[in-house]
C-alpha cells in the first residue's frame, strides 16, 4: 500500500507542477488525507506528514516556471516597515540552521529547522501573488472549511462508541482522568491527534466567519450554522482547552476591528447570538437528564479553562523562557533542534528541555536571544504595518478586501496567542503552510500608506491569472 501512496504523490506532484492552481488545492487535500492514510499503513510512517510539503513545493516550482516572481521584494515594497526586521530574522534563522548542521551533523534536524522557519515564508510569497485572484483565495478557504468539517464529524462517531482504525489516534493517544474515575481517550476524528483536530476546528470556525461576512460562503446561512455547531462541538469534545481560548481571542479581535473600521460588527454579533441559541437548543435535545451522558468526561476539561489560563500564561511566557535560556544558553541550540518531530532524531525535549513547550520559549531555545529580539521586532512591525494598511483609503474603499484582511489578522493574532502557550501543532507542515498562506493574503489585502508601490488586490470577484498556465 505504501507503494500506491508514493505513486499517488508523484502523479499529484506532476499535476501540481503543470497547473499550480490545482496544485494549491491538491496541497490542501493532501493535508487532510495524510492522517487517515497514516493510520491505515503499517507502522504509521512519519514521512506522510511531508507529503503536503512535497506537493506545495511542486506547486511553487510550477508557478515560478510560469513567470510568477517568487521574491520577498514585492512584499517589502508594499510594507516597507517589514524590510529591516524581516532581513534580521531571516539572517538569524540562516545562522541557526548552519549551527544545527555543524553541531549535530544531522540532515534530519537541519531539514526540520528549514521547514519550521522557512516554509511559511515561501507560502507567504506565493500567497501574496495568489491574492491577485480573490476567487481562488475564497475557493481555497471554502475547501478548507468543508474538509475540516468532514474530518471532525468523525469525532462524534468516536464518542458514540464506533470503533475502527480511522478513528484511532496515531500512537498511544491522549487520555484524561475524569472525576468520575477511569481513563478516557480523547477523540481526534480522522486527524492523527486531538491537538491537531482542535487546531483545525478552531481555524475552520474563524475562516468560516470570514467567508460569511465577506460574503463568499455559497452554501446558505443554515448550512453555515450547522457547520459551525459541528466544529464547535468537536473542539469541545477533543478536550484541548487552548483552542477555545483561540476562538475567544479571534472573536474579540475580529469584532474590535470590524467595529473600529465600521465594517459590520453587528453581523458578527448576530451570528454568534444565533450560534449560541442553536447550541443551547442542541444541549436541551441531547441531555438525557440527571443520569448524565457519555459526553460529560470529554467536556469536563473545558469547564476550568479560564481558571487555568493565568497560570498557564506565566508558566510558558515567563518561567518557560527563562528556564529555556538557562538550559540552552543565550545563543540557542540551533534551528529545528526543539521542533516537533525532532524527538525522532535526537532532538526534542531531551535536547532543549521540557520548558520549551511554549512557542516563545521554543524560539528562545532554538534561536536564542537574537531570535527573540528579531521575532518580536518583526511581529510588532507587521502589526503596525497591517494596522496602517487597514486604515488606508484604498483598503477601506473595498469592503470585501478589508473584511478579509481583518478576519485574517484576527486569525493570526489568535494563533500567536496559541503558539505562545504550546508550539507542538505548529511543527506540522500543513499548519505552517496555512499560516504562511494567511499571512501572504493579509499583506496583499492591505498596503501601508508609506508603501512605494501598490500590492496585488484581493477582491473576491476578479480572477486574473498571474503567471499563466
Amino acid at each position: 500500500m505504501s507503494e500506491l501512496v508514493v505513486i499517488g504523490v508523484v502523479l499529484a506532484g506532476v499535476v501540481a507542477f503543470v497547473d499550480w492552481r490545482r496544485g494549491l488545492l491538491l496541497s490542501v487535500l493532501a493535508g487532510f488525507a495524510q492522517d487517515p492514510v497514516r493510520k491505515l499503513l503499517p507502522g504509521e510512517p512519519v514521512w506522510l506528514v511531508l507529503v503536503v510539503g512535497v506537493l506545495f513545493a511542486a506547486t511553487v516550482l510550477g508557478a515560478a516556471t510560469r513567470g510568477m516572481p517568487l521574491s520577498l521584494r514585492p512584499v517589502t515594497r508594499a510594507h516597507p516597515a517589514l524590510r529591516a526586521p524581516l532581513a534580521l530574522f531571516l539572517a538569524v534563522v540562516a545562522a541557526q540552521i548552519v549551527a544545527t548542521a555543524v553541531r549535530t551533523g544531522s540532515p534530519a534536524l537541519t531539514g526540520i529547522g528549514i521547514i519550521a522557519y522557512l516554509s511559511p515564508v515561501v507560502a507567504l510569497v506565493l500567497a501574496f501573488h495568489l491574492a491577485r485572484s480573490g476567487a481562488l483565495v475564497m475557493r481555497v478557504l471554502r475547501l478548507y472549511v468543508l474538509g475540516v468539517t468532514v474530518m471532525l464529524a468523525a469525532v462524534y462517531l468516536d464518542v458514540a462508541g464506533l470503533d475502527g482504525a480511522l478513528l484511532d489516534p496515531v500512537g498511544p493517544g491522549l487520555y484524561v482522568y475524569p472525576e468520575s474515575g477511569g481513563a478516557v481517550r480523547l477523540p481526534s476524528g480522522l486527524f492523527r491527534a486531538p491537538e491537531v483536530a482542535a487546531w483545525h476546528g478552531a481555524s475552520a470556525l474563524g475562516l468560516l466567519a470570514v467567508l460569511v461576512l465577506v460574503p463568499a460562503w455559497r452554501h446558505g446561512g443554515a448550512a453555515a450554522v450547522v457547520v459551525a455547531l459541528v466544529l464547535l462541538g468537536a473542539i469541545a469534545l477533543t478536550g484541548r482547552r487552548k483552542m477555545l481560548v483561540d476562538l475567544v481571542v479571534f472573536v474579540v479581535v475580529f469584532a474590535a476591528l470590524l467595529a473600529h473600521f465600521r465594517r459590520g460588527a453587528g453581523r458578527l454579533a448576530g451570528g454568534l447570538a444565533l450560534l449560541a441559541v442553536a447550541a443551547g437548543v442542541g444541549q436541551i435535545v441531547v441531555d438525557p437528564g440527571p443520569e448524565g451522558h457519555a459526553w460529560e468526561p470529554y467536556l469536563e476539561r473545558t469547564a476550568n479553562v479560564v481558571d487555568d489560563a493565568a497560570a498557564r500564561v506565566r508558566g510558558v511566557l515567563v518561567d518557560g523562557v527563562l528556564a529555556t535560556l538557562r538550559h540552552n544558553g543565550p545563543l540557542g541550540a540551533g534551528a529545528g533542534v526543539g521542533s516537533q518531530g525532532a524527538q525522532h532524531f535526537g532532538g526534542g525535549v531531551v535536547a532543549v528541555g521540557v520548558a520549551a513547550e511554549g512557542g516563545i520559549a521554543k524560539i528562545a531555545a532554538e534561536l536564542g536571544l537574537p531570535g527573540l529580539v528579531a521575532f518580536g521586532w518583526l511581529a510588532l512591525a507587521g502589526a503596525g504595518s497591517v494596522w496602517r494598511g487597514l486604515g488606508a483609503p484604498s483598503t477601506r474603499a473595498d469592503r470585501a478586501r478589508s473584511v478579509t484582511a481583518m478576519g485574517l489578522a484576527a486569525f493570526l493574532v489568535a494563533n500567536l496567542v496559541t503558539y505562545a502557550a504550546a508550539a507542538q501543532v505548529y511543527g506540522d507542515p500543513f499548519v505552517l503552510l496555512l499560516l504562511g498562506l494567511a499571512t501572504g493574503v493579509l499583506l496583499a489585502c492591505v498596503r501601508a500608506p508609506e508603501a512605494s508601490v501598490s500590492p496585488l488586490p484581493a477582491g473576491t470577484a476578479a480572477d486574473s491569472r498571474p503567471g499563466g498556465r
